[in-house]
């Protein structure tokens, strides 16, 4: 009886150790979450606390010598993505709507992040960052409605213009070969895009389209 009571103390003491989970636990920002690996399987991203908001850091792919890219102090990432094994883009709202920023980061942390908006526009929260050269493709949107796809090169910076659109096109993905594929909303209807390497621009309608029947397809 002694064995059994000596061990019965012992098991509630262990239940009373742990302390009943607040609101404040559930809402507290993660140690660390988001975690991906870059694509030469180098490194590995996550978020984690900085700054008192969530920002992008980099460490060895067992977690070790981690270190912040960004450091943001206003408001957390919201969203980050590899383009190579050298470069990432994070995005974060400019004044908490979704309205946002996007920015370029160096893997190595040799340049500081650096904003990608054209002056006026915000990103439209789409594109495609799947990459082999280090290149992404993002689509802003500007007063007036009028969207912008540009192909930007991550570690160089330079930008091109690949389409404009009279309005939100946010789905953008690109083939092996080139090819780009969009998708927008359109009256009551979806319309897809399609543009082929050597620059011919389609339109496949999906279900209803508006009175035009038409997306206002870019050059």
């Amino acid at each position: 009886m002694g064995v059994m009571a000596s061990a019965m103390a012992g098991l509630a003491c262990l239940l009373t150790v742990a302390a009943a989970p607040t609101a404040d636990d559930f809402f507290a920002d993660p140690t660390m979450d988001m975690v991906t690996m870059a694509p030469d399987g180098a490194h590995i991203a996550y978020r984690a606390p900085f700054k008192g908001r969530l920002n992008i850091f980099v460490a060895d792919p067992d977690g070790a010598h981690g270190r912040p890219l960004t450091s943001f102090a206003d408001r957390s990432v919201e969203h980050y993505a590899w383009a190579d094994g050298g470069n990432l883009v994070a995005m974060k709202s400019a004044n908490g709507d979704e309205r946002g920023v996007i920015y370029a980061l160096r893997a190595d942390g040799s340049r500081p992040p650096v904003a990608l908006n054209p002056p006026g526009a915000f990103w439209l929260q789409g594109g495609d960052f799947r990459t082999a050269d280090g290149t992404v493709y993002l689509p802003f949107i500007a007063a007036g409605g009028i969207s912008t796809l540009l192909r930007i090169d991550l570690s160089t910076l330079a930008r091109s213009t690949v389409a404009t659109y009279d309005r939100a096109i946010p789905d953008w993905h690109v083939g092996p070969n080139g090819a780009l594929a969009g998708s927008a909303v359109v009256g009551d209807g979806i319309a897809l895009l399609y543009r082929e390497p050597g620059g011919r621009t389609l339109r496949v309608g999906v279900g209803p389209v508006d009175d035009r029947g038409d997306v206002g397809i870019g050059h």
